[in-house]
């Protein structure tokens, strides 16, 4: 990941639910074409854009979104085990 990225989100044991989507970036991919190793190369980090919302949504597209976010498990007891989950926002 690039030095320039969203804010590290903390994990630990505590954390029941993180919301991510004001730490992620995204870039837009229009053509659907690029790969993993297109988006990891060191150069493509500067084509990433912070995401500033609550919600992560992108409507209805035929792009592809590539997103990225950093999560900083240091604190966490392992032998908790935690389930990364991307979906709606559950009902409150």
């Amino acid at each position: 990941m690039s030095p320039i990225h969203a804010d590290t989100v903390l994990v630990d044991n505590d954390s029941d639910l993180i919301a991510l989507a004001n730490a992620v970036e995204y870039y837009e991919d229009g053509s659907e074409s690029l790969t993993i190793d297109d988006v990891l190369a060191e150069n493509f980090a500067v084509n990433f854009i912070p995401h500033n919302g609550d919600i992560l949504h992108f409507g209805i597209t035929s792009s592809a979104y590539w997103i990225r976010f950093d999560l900083d498990w240091s604190q966490l007891d392992h032998s908790e085990g935690k389930i990364l989950e991307f979906g709606p926002p559950p009902n409150s």
